[in-house]
């Protein structure tokens, strides 16, 4: 009977173990645009997906716009959207052609801020990102908005940003950046475990 009693623990420590480990547990994306997306556009994020993080992306249609500030779409306000969508044991990428935008506050006194315009945002404890390629208007958009879309899922996957000039966590021009370096792929790898 004491051995029925250990497997049954083991067991539930194995599952308590497992269940805070993302990547264990979710192993597909849903991607939703803000208007109809280029089809090889789609087919190339899925196919790298699989590739750097072996997730499996699927299309989840288009999402509706919230409210607009004079300086773009607030990317927590994005975010908060997409997380209806998504389901609970999936991650969510959004995509828009439209400018995206982050406010800081510097001073609570004098109450300054700053509107940053940004490519990506990613809120990591609810699994989500969203990319804008609104700027990336030249002759790469393509491989930039691929290369984007990863580097938020790697913020996902649990990669900070990388000091590699090469890796595609590079904090800044990690636009033409479409590999993850070493040291990165162990954290991935690690992180897999």
């Amino acid at each position: 009977m004491k051995t029925v009693y250990k497997i049954v623990l083991l067991l539930l420590l194995c599952s308590f173990h497992s269940s805070g480990n993302i990547s264990a547990r979710k192993v597909r994306a849903k991607l939703y645009t803000s208007k109809t997306i280029d089809p090889k556009l789609y087919l190339a994020i899925r196919d790298k997906a699989k590739e750097l993080y072996n997730i499996r992306v699927v299309f989840g249609g288009k999402f509706n716009y919230p409210s607009k500030s004079e300086n773009g779409y607030i990317a927590e306000a994005l975010i908060k959207k997409l997380n209806k969508k998504r389901g609970k044991q999936e991650y969510a990428i959004g995509i828009t052609d439209q400018d995206i935008i982050r406010i800081r506050m510097w001073d609570v006194l004098d109450l300054t801020f700053t509107v940053d315009t940004i490519l990506g945002f990613t809120d990591n404890p609810a699994n989500t990102c969203i990319v804008s390629y609104a700027r990336l208007k030249d002759s790469n958009t393509f491989n930039r908005t691929v290369n984007v879309v990863m580097h938020e899922m790697g913020h996902i996957m649990g990669l900070d940003h990388c000091e590699d000039g090469d890796c595609l966590m590079i904090p800044r021009d990690h636009l033409d950046s479409d590999m993850l370096c070493y040291r990165c792929r162990c954290k991935l790898k690690r992180r897999k475990q």
